[in-house]
């Protein structure tokens, strides 16, 4: 319960104070609230390859791993320059993230992308390999530019419950057009129904914010 106040707290304190911001990234209502042993946070800069992520997973669980589908890989145009994700019209990129296993929580993941060259790639979660079981949960961020000269875009997902592991796709639909990733983030936590509830404002809350 204790914990529950508390995110509420942060939650709204977040949504007041315009928390989604322009940046190199947009942190998720969650990212000043010092959980412990729920949260998970995945940085992929991509400079080594597609399966180096940094950050903090569950203890004891394997990192993330990434695979690729209709054409998508992962590029690197010299050595002096790092590396891309690139993912044709038709092609995909699926992260599985070990994670909380929980059936009376539910679960939120926040997404971010850095992208240039194509169209905004289409990001679906789940707790299935097609990643397409998630609903949609706001804040929705506008793409804008980065520092690396792309543009960032972010979407969040929620799942009626923490299950043992998470399935994002990031595709790009659009036939004949190629979309480069230069960097993922991916931040998930795991909660309790009223606990999430007041997630679920603090987002609605940052939503109507960005509209105005």
């Amino acid at each position: 319960m204790i914990h529950t106040m508390k995110l509420f707290a942060a939650a709204a304190a977040c949504a007041l104070a315009g928390t989604v911001q322009a940046g190199i990234n947009f942190p998720p209502p969650w990212a000043n609230w010092a959980q412990q042993g729920a949260t998970t946070h995945w940085y992929w800069n991509f400079s080594n390859g597609p399966n180096n992520p940094q950050g903090q997973g569950v203890p004891g669980t394997p990192p993330p791993q990434i695979t690729f589908t209709g054409g998508a890989t992962w590029v690197q145009p010299n050595a002096t320059q790092p590396g891309v994700i690139c993912i044709p019209g038709g092609g995909s990129v699926v992260v599985c993230i070990p994670n909380y296993d929980s059936p009376i929580h539910q679960k939120f993941i926040w997404v971010q992308t850095d992208y240039f060259g194509g169209p905004e790639p289409v990001i679906s979660a789940g707790f299935g390999p097609a990643g397409s079981d998630g609903g949609p949960w706001g804040p929705t961020v506008t793409p804008s530019p980065s520092p690396t000269g792309g543009l960032i875009s972010g979407a969040g997902w929620q799942l009626p419950f923490c299950p043992p592991g998470e399935y994002i796709t990031i595709s790009n639909p659009n036939p004949g057009s190629v979309t480069y990733i230069t960097w993922l983030n991916i931040d998930t936590i795991c909660i309790s129904t009223p606990g999430s509830a007041a997630l679920l404002g603090a987002g609605s809350l940052l939503a109507l914010r960005r509209r105005r």
